[in-house]
């Protein structure tokens, strides 16, 4: 059951998209462009277009997602390749990285929509990104996106409980950021690595669950997973999950002392973001 708080909020962000009529959204697949999609295929029907970036920073779980999800409820989705690690930035893994991702990625959707006669992008930041380090927050003050979240003043729980209010799967769904974020600031980042970085993740995962991120600075690896997880796992199984790390090329490979630490190089950085 909705709050009357956020009922209105609901209400007024309904509003909002129905106004746009002809829209392109920046789908990712994560829950917060998932319940846009749903919402402006409720309101603009097939006027809605989900475009997914694809690139090797995108997690192959979330390309998944976002195909599923759009094909579940009947929501228009092109999936985009981007050159990101054509820029110098990204490719360097640069603290601001998300910042020259976003504008050309954004700068390259408003062209699209502007030649195929759509009237807007549409992007997911909610209210609660506004306090936290996103450099990519920066880019879609300088170009013409909307953000119909922060117009409608939705924060994170506003987005899960309207999620669920709905009966939509998804409300639960855990973040999965870029793949760049599971190295340090600075470290050279290629299709190869990242995609290694990828497939390790998906295997880890189908034991250790959610959250799980395998930290790696081209040199050594750190899984990160749930604490409480990891103490019920015996220890022969914990080396075999350390083992098929070292067989997929990575000899030095360890468990994090404390688990998962959301925005880990954030933090060594002094920086605030989670991821």
């Amino acid at each position: 059951m909705l709050t009357p708080e956020t009922l209105a909020k609901l209400t007024r962000l309904r509003r909002l998209l129905k106004a746009d009529e002809r829209v392109v959204l920046a789908y990712s697949g994560g829950i917060d462009s998932s319940l846009l999609a749903y919402l402006g295929h409720q309101m603009l029907g097939d006027h809605l277009l989900a475009v997914t970036c694809v690139s090797p920073l995108l997690p192959p779980v979330e390309r998944i997602a976002a195909r599923r999800f759009a094909a579940s409820h009947g929501i228009r989705h092109m999936e985009w390749p981007t050159p990101d690690l054509d820029c110098e930035a990204v490719a360097h893994n640069a603290p601001d990285r998300c910042y020259h991702c976003k504008y050309r990625r954004f700068a390259a959707l408003l062209e699209y929509a502007r030649t195929h006669g759509y009237r807007a992008v549409w992007e997911g930041s909610n209210i609660d990104d506004l306090g936290q380090y996103r450099p990519g927050l920066r880019a879609l003050r300088e170009l013409p996106v909307t953000s119909p979240y922060l117009g409608a003043n939705f924060t994170k729980a506003d987005i899960r409980d309207v999620a669920r209010h709905l009966g939509l799967s998804i409300w639960d769904k855990p973040a999965v950021p870029c793949l760049a974020t599971r190295f340090p600031y600075g470290t050279e980042l290629d299709a190869p690595t990242l995609t290694k970085v990828a497939v390790m993740e998906t295997l880890l995962r189908t034991v250790l669950g959610e959250p799980l991120r395998l930290r790696y600075d081209g040199r050594a690896a750190t899984i990160e997973a749930d604490a409480k997880r990891l103490a019920r796992i015996s220890a022969k199984r914990k080396q075999k999950l350390l083992q098929c790390v070292r067989q997929c090329g990575i000899a030095a490979v360890q468990f994090a002392p404390d688990g998962y630490r959301s925005g880990r190089y954030d933090h060594e950085d002094n920086k605030k973001t989670p991821r």
